[in-house]
């Protein structure tokens, strides 16, 4: 399992859910966290602030970009 998939599931949020903060389909977002397409930058910078808002709230390390993606 990839770490954005990883961390979507530790949220319980579905892939509809991310597709809507990133504004594409969730077809599209399928496609990127299965790795086929890659993730734009102003996606990583969005999926990472979300992931560390949630995280801060439960006072957890945050992630950074290159924890996430590389």
């Amino acid at each position: 399992m990839n770490k954005v998939k990883g961390y979507r599931n530790m949220l319980n949020e579905t892939q509809l859910d991310w597709a809507k903060l990133l504004n594409i389909s969730r077809t599209s977002f399928n496609k990127k966290e299965s790795g086929q397409v890659p993730f734009n930058d102003r996606e990583k910078k969005k999926i990472k602030s979300h992931i560390n808002n949630a995280l801060q709230k439960q006072n957890e390390k945050l992630v950074t970009i290159d924890e996430l993606f590389f």
